[in-house]
């Protein structure tokens, strides 16, 4: 028997029979989502909303760097890419991949992504020399290049933050990517704030991004003259190199013409016909 005492003094065994937990809604509501038992062995958890009379499986949504396989693997998004760390010795790792569109089918390689060491406190708007007092900010920026940032610095001004601040950053038109909540404590007036960006974001060469930092109470970022605030980051420049599988390594590395030697590049890597780059 589950019972949970809320200021209503609501007694959720009422809607919440033996086995089933209802986190919205009830048995008999479209839009309602429950937690079962999975179906199949019973021994794992199953999500269930219910629509058009009928429960069915869906999907949960959790911050990017919340998954653990047993206790030593921690799985977090890079943005399209999944990344992996070994909670014991903090090793990390990214996971090749390979792409496909409805069009075309899969491509014809995998792709493999090179990290550059990690580049600190690069300036995305560098000049701090005023401050912009607001309860909700608003600024936007441009990638530079193809890169997974880790962590965004931005300075704070005269004013402190007195409740809480939300820090959302979103492509145009205007959908959230990335969002995290953080106590007024994390702004105090003339301080550096650091966002530290679990599971890295991905961005791409020219593509805007837009900031909005809100509160309930009005707060200070220090800024250049025209008001956009002062922000640096850190992050890799992410390049994407294709790994060739045997089949088609054999079918399309180039030889020479005279003697049938295979080439490389000027690199050692195997030199192919169709490849995106020369593949390693």
């Amino acid at each position: 028997m589950l019972t949970i005492q809320r200021p209503s003094v609501t007694d959720v065994s009422v809607y919440n029979p033996n086995e089933i937990i209802y986190i919205k809604g009830d048995e008999s509501t479209d839009g309602s989502i429950r937690i079962i038992p999975d179906i199949s062995t019973g021994v794992n958890a199953e999500f269930q909303l219910r629509a058009s009379g009928v429960w069915n499986d869906t999907g949960i949504q959790i911050a990017a760097s919340t998954i653990f396989l047993g206790r030593d693997l921690e799985v977090k998004a890079a943005g399209d890419w999944i990344l992996t760390t070994d909670v014991q010795v903090d090793h990390e790792a990214l996971i090749p991949h390979i792409e496909f569109t409805d069009a075309a089918g899969t491509v014809p390689y995998a792709h493999v992504p090179i990290l550059s060491p990690l580049i600190e406190d690069f300036p995305i708007q560098p000049d701090f020399s005023s401050e912009v007092i607001t309860n909700a900010y608003r600024g936007s920026s441009t990638n530079p290049a193809e890169l997974l940032v880790k962590r965004i610095k931005y300075k704070t001004g005269s004013v402190a933050a007195t409740d809480d601040v939300t820090v959302s950053y979103n492509r145009p038109p205007g959908v959230t990517f990335w969002t995290q909540n953080y106590p007024a404590s994390h702004f105090p007036a003339n301080s550096d704030v650091t966002i530290e960006l679990k599971g890295l974001l991905e961005g791409f060469p020219g593509e805007t991004i837009n900031t909005e930092i809100d509160s309930n109470a009005n707060f200070s970022l220090k800024s250049d003259l025209s008001g956009v605030a002062y922000a640096v980051g850190d992050f890799y420049l992410l390049t994407e190199e294709s790994l060739m599988t045997f089949e088609s390594g054999l079918d399309n590395v180039i030889t020479s013409f005279v003697n049938k030697d295979v080439m490389v590049n000027v690199i050692g890597n195997l030199m192919a016909v169709g490849a995106p780059n020369d593949v390693a």
